[in-house]
């Protein structure tokens, strides 16, 4: 049987209803609960007159290991290390040693990433983390001057470019005494260079939407992350 779109719309609907993290959920209402015991807010059943003292032993909890839980993943040189499986794969191996260790330590905040993600599994139960692919565009302009034919038509042809301003002119020229004026162009174009890079971002654990059945991610038959649009 073939599955429509509104079949489809239907299944994830139910799916969202169901997950663990959906609005008014056991989950969510624990989440709601260790924050403000992290906090130190006010829990709503305090009586006036009486002691308003709140204990923070959460926080000093939460406080007192997110060092030593990353002290194990950041003490060495290198979060990841690929081993060789022979002789053969000893540079390759440590080529995407490097390159992995550099996506994450410099094209993005490792020690960020790793301490937000630990305090939120120690505070609300779990920690995400999401890498996607994340294209983006680099614009600038240039101007050149005095081009000929021939490096116009090459800028012409270059996809990057768009013409803003051209302007021709000629360039006088003495070869064995004899004058020659030589088309030339003074040309203004925009430069649009795509671009993309390894995206890792943390998210927020309300954010997350998960089987209820589920055991790990790998048994998982629904997954998915709350975005606001605006």
């Amino acid at each position: 049987m073939k599955l429509t779109k509104e079949r489809l719309k239907a299944l994830i609907s139910q799916e969202i209803t169901n997950s663990l993290g959906y609005y008014g959920g056991e989950l969510s209402s624990q989440r709601k609960n260790a924050l403000k015991f992290y906090l130190g807010e006010p829990l709503g059943n305090e009586v006036e007159g009486q002691s308003q003292v709140r204990s923070q032993d959460v926080l000093e909890v939460v406080e007192s290991i997110l060092p030593s839980m990353m002290r194990i993943f950041t003490q060495g040189e290198s979060i990841v290390r690929f081993e060789p499986t022979g002789p053969e794969d000893v540079a390759y191996a440590d080529q995407a040693s490097d390159y992995i260790n550099h996506v994450f330590n410099k094209d993005n905040n490792g020690y960020q990433i790793l301490h937000t993600m630990f305090k939120d599994a120690l505070i609300s139960k779990n920690g995400f983390v999401k890498y996607y692919w994340k294209k983006d565009k680099e614009q600038k302009q240039e101007s050149y001057e005095n081009l000929t034919v021939a490096e116009y038509q090459a800028l012409l042809a270059d996809t990057e470019v768009e013409v803003v301003e051209v302007e021709d002119t000629a360039t006088d020229l003495d070869i064995d005494n004899q004058d020659f004026n030589e088309q030339t162009y003074n040309v203004t174009v925009k430069r649009v260079k795509e671009y993309g890079r390894v995206c890792i971002e943390n998210v927020a654990p309300e954010s997350m939407l998960v089987s209820k059945t589920a055991t790990s991610l790998e048994d998982c038959n629904f997954i998915g992350q709350r975005v606001f649009k605006a």
